[in-house]
């Protein structure tokens, strides 16, 4: 009776304009719940003090696939106004970037000094709840600069790229797919570029030595890890160099964070791609070498100071992507400390407090008494959306209702042939297999076609393995377009309804320069 109270109260309280349908413009797969809520009340609510307009958003989440829904125009008015603020006030990307990038050590700096390093278990209930608060407060910029760069550059609307892509099909038809390639790329090393490039070296490192490379490559991970620990105390101390350096990188937004094991999986995979001097040596080279071919490419055809500009935009959202992810897991990562500690004291799951906004957080902590029975059917399936200064969350059967009435799903056509966006270069061919989950990627083939929604840093094992990347989702600035650039794996992004066509165990043919896949 409450949800359907709730349902007919939000859909009799809805103005005109909005009640309407609405279309699912993106999805997460494998993501955690809090930081969703402060990413919808941010579209819906206070991007106005950003960028002086909103696109209510709404979401929902089926254990934990999450799907943002909206109204088509007001998200291709919101993409169209981020664009244009880009290319007619001057300043505005720089005062982005640095704003991002401030964001972001704020919030690494708050959650590392005020949360990891502190004794939780000697706070009141209350110092509790401001911690997670200001946390709130804190990460909020870093979603809404992020998401500023982020529509520069997303699916179909890439306004900065798509602008590079069609100077190139004029100048240079014959070689629009490769100048693109070059041109899309930052020279500037990636946060993903860095850890491939480290791991390359400790590997060549490893290659130099034949015994020890013996050891990696005949046994098992957690026994090299005992052996190198006690024979080759060197190799074991950069190991754990790696581990300190990068562990919390492909922390997702719940973890776990990557042990030494991991990082010893990473130095087999490329002994057994054979050549790791070689490989070490292109990837060190590659930013000099990138940048050179990108000056010789705009100056060939005769770019002119604004269409270098584009470029450059297009490059730094490549760039700050990544890096913006990158340290929002590292604050999940220290916040995870705090969830345990609420969850203890709360009687509950560190999973079901995250299912919570942070005021029913704070509220739970005060009266200790959590509306458990709403939390767990939370955890299935629900609905949220923040709508004049409050939430409206509905799970169960009134949210099942709201999807089929409300939320547009697009039609599946089975076609053979389907395209996307080029995101790394390359031909394959091979089984298709979905990864969606780090459980489907225990399964996973070196060879096979990964297909996914979306990938996401738990799913790199597998990504390492394929012999090429097909999403549903994303753009060139997303996760895996970027990764597959830095494994150099054939990569299409934006292939609308691929996990539905490419099931697994179908054989395809990949052609990523042309943005083509078929079905054998």
């Amino acid at each position: 009776m409450r949800e359907k109270a709730l349902l007919n109260a939000y859909n009799n309280g809805m103005p005109n304009h909005t009640r309407k349908k609405f279309e699912y413009i993106a999805r997460d797969m494998q993501t955690s719940v809090f930081p969703q809520f402060i990413l919808v009340r941010l579209w819906s609510k206070n991007y106005q003090k950003y960028v002086g307009m909103v696109a209510p958003i709404g979401m929902v989440n089926r254990e934990k696939v999450q799907e943002y829904f909206m109204a088509p125009a007001d998200w291709h008015r919101f993409q169209d106004h981020c664009q244009q603020l880009a290319v007619r006030q001057p300043g505005f990307v720089e005062k982005t970037k640095l704003n991002a990038l401030a964001s972001l050590r704020r919030l690494n700096v708050f959650t590392y000094q005020r949360i990891w390093k502190q004794d939780l278990g000697a706070m009141a209930n209350a110092q509790l709840a401001k911690l997670y608060s200001r946390f709130v407060v804190l990460d909020e910029p870093c979603y809404a600069y992020g998401n500023i760069v982020f529509n520069f550059e997303f699916g179909e609307r890439a306004y900065f790229s798509g602008a590079i892509k069609e100077i190139l099909k004029r100048r240079a038809p014959k070689k629009a797919a490769e100048y693109f390639h070059a041109l899309s790329v930052p020279a500037k090393p990636t946060i993903f570029y860095r850890q491939t490039l480290d791991i390359l070296k400790l590997s060549y490192a490893v290659s130099k030595q034949p015994k020890l490379s013996r050891v990696f490559r005949a046994t098992a991970a957690p026994a090299v890890q005992e052996i190198i620990s006690k024979q080759y105390p060197r190799m074991y101390r950069e190991l754990r160099r790696q581990q300190r350096a990068y562990h919390w990188l492909f922390h997702n937004w719940e973890g776990p964070v990557m042990d030494i094991a991991d990082f010893i999986m990473f130095v087999q995979d490329i002994l057994r791609r054979g050549n790791v001097r070689a490989e070490y040596e292109t990837k060190k080279a590659e930013p000099a070498v990138l940048a050179r071919t990108q000056q010789r490419i705009m100056k060939d055809l005769h770019f002119s100071p604004q269409e270098r500009r584009f470029a450059a935009i297009a490059q730094f959202a490549y760039w700050f992507q990544p890096f913006r992810k990158a340290h929002q897991f590292k604050s999940c990562w220290h916040m995870h400390k705090l969830f345990r500690e609420i969850a203890g004291r709360l009687h509950m799951s560190v999973d079901q407090v995250r299912y919570m906004t942070h005021e029913e957080v704070a509220q739970a902590l005060k009266t200790g008494a959590p509306d458990l029975k709403e939390i767990n059917g939370r955890r299935q399936l629900f609905i949220c959306r923040y709508q004049r200064g409050a939430w409206w969350i509905v799970s169960g059967n009134a949210a099942e209702k709201f999807i089929r009435d409300n939320i547009q799903m697009p039609p599946c056509r089975n076609r053979s042939k389907l395209t996307g966006t080029p995101a790394c270069n390359g031909t394959a061919r091979g089984a298709a297999r979905t990864v969606n989950s780090l459980a489907d990627a225990q399964d996973f083939k070196r060879g096979e076609i990964l297909v996914s929604y979306a990938t996401n840093p738990t799913l790199l094992p597998a990504m390492r393995q394929a012999a090429a990347i097909i999403t549903e989702e994303g753009g060139l600035t997303c996760h895996a377009a970027i990764v597959s650039r830095e494994l150099n794996v054939p990569c299409i992004v934006g292939v609308p309804r691929a996990v539905t066509i490419l099931k697994t165990g179908c054989r395809v043919a990949v052609d990523a320069t042309r943005g083509i896949m078929k079905k054998l």
